[in-house]
């Protein structure tokens, strides 16, 4: 037996469309690899979104750190993400950190520093939301872990696998009281506060997953013999398990000029419901909207016209264009969700070839 390697170009270009949840993305990445020949690798990425998603980011990675099966790497990063449709706010984040990973992708640990902006974009926010206006420094540590392995793909995938992650964030100090804010009973007239909120609080998530061919889970049903056999590899079932808290601890936990309670969250940490899983740290639940699911407030929606009689009208229930829903979603500290689902893979060809089932 031989084996033939070629050295991967120093250059390379990327460059794709994607679509996630309801967010389309163009993306493009420029690498640089093995540019001191010790295996390190320059990546240089920019996405734009459909829904205000923009990001640019620069990554330096190294691997075998200092011979070991660990992989480190430095990144800084600008994203602007915008939760108008949801939750009727704007997020910018500029920030960096550093995180070592282990070579098979069981054990990564890191540190993550991001000075957050949270605005009211469409001037119809909640009190909840305008509460939250303002900026917040974010200095974390991070750990995540993964266990089990799985073979297969799709309907004949066989085995199980949990993963647990940690973060503490509050590593640091912040005086004051974080930024602008956006409440309409303040007065305009208020100077905003010079200080920096800084966001504090332990949040921890766990999830498991289970899958098994039904030939597995019936021998006696599906055999090794006949039609049956075919099926039975054809189709199978999976669950999966989700449940996470977030604690905050030492006074604030997010910004705004207002003081808040300790029991108070930052929007862009908490746990969200809804849609399919993977943006933005909201857990799949089909059939609703991207982070359609939980706590809400009543959207600030304000009166279309005076009332008689000096007193003003009442505001009206309609929400406008711009926010189809009356009320913002708030997320939560805690979540948990259990999806039971069966996966078929699908008789012609194509289907078989492009790995839709």
């Amino acid at each position: 037996m031989t084996a033939t390697f070629v050295e991967r170009p120093i250059l390379s270009l990327h460059t794709g469309t994607y679509f996630q949840g309801t967010e389309a993305s163009v993306e493009g990445r420029l690498g640089l690899t093995n540019l001191a020949g010790q295996g390190e690798q320059v990546t240089l990425s920019l996405e734009k979104g459909s829904e205000a998603l923009g990001e640019v980011a620069a990554t330096l990675t190294k691997p075998r750190v200092g011979g070991g099966p660990w992989t480190a790497s430095l990144d800084a990063h600008g994203r602007t993400r915008s939760w108008a449709a949801s939750s009727s706010f704007d997020e910018r984040s500029l920030g960096g950190g550093v995180k070592l990973a282990s070579d098979d992708g069981r054990h990564t640990a890191g540190y993550s520093s991001a000075w957050r902006t949270l605005a009211d974009g469409t001037r119809h926010a909640s009190g909840a939301v305008k509460a939250q206006a303002g900026h917040a420094l974010k200095s974390a540590v991070f750990y995540s872990g993964r266990a089990g392995r799985t073979v297969g793909v799709g309907p004949s995938e066989d085995g199980a696998v949990g993963s647990y992650s940690l973060e503490v964030a509050g590593l640091g100090w912040g005086g004051g009281g974080g930024g602008r804010q956006a409440s309409a009973s303040t007065s305009s007239s208020t100077p905003p506060s010079s200080g920096l909120g800084l966001v504090r609080h332990v949040r921890q998530q766990v999830s498991a997953a289970w899958h098994a061919p039904l030939a597995s889970l019936a021998p006696s049903l599906f055999g090794p013999l006949g039609r049956g056999a075919a099926w039975g590899e054809a189709a199978g079932l999976h669950a999966t398990a989700t449940a996470g808290l977030l604690l905050p601890f030492g006074g604030r936990g997010g910004s705004g000029r207002r003081a808040s309670p300790p029991t108070t969250t930052s929007l862009s940490d908490r746990f969200f419901l809804g849609g399919f899983g993977g943006l933005s740290g909201s857990s799949t639940l089909r059939g609703f909207g991207l982070r359609g699911v939980g706590p809400v407030d009543a959207r600030h929606v304000p009166a279309l016209s005076p009332g008689r009689g000096g007193g003003g009208a009442p505001p009206t229930t309609t929400p406008p264009p711009s926010n189809p829903r009356p009320w913002d979603f708030l997320g939560g500290d805690a979540v948990g969700s259990l999806t039971v689902a069966a996966r078929v893979r699908l008789p012609w060809a194509w289907a078989r070839e492009t790995g839709i089932f």
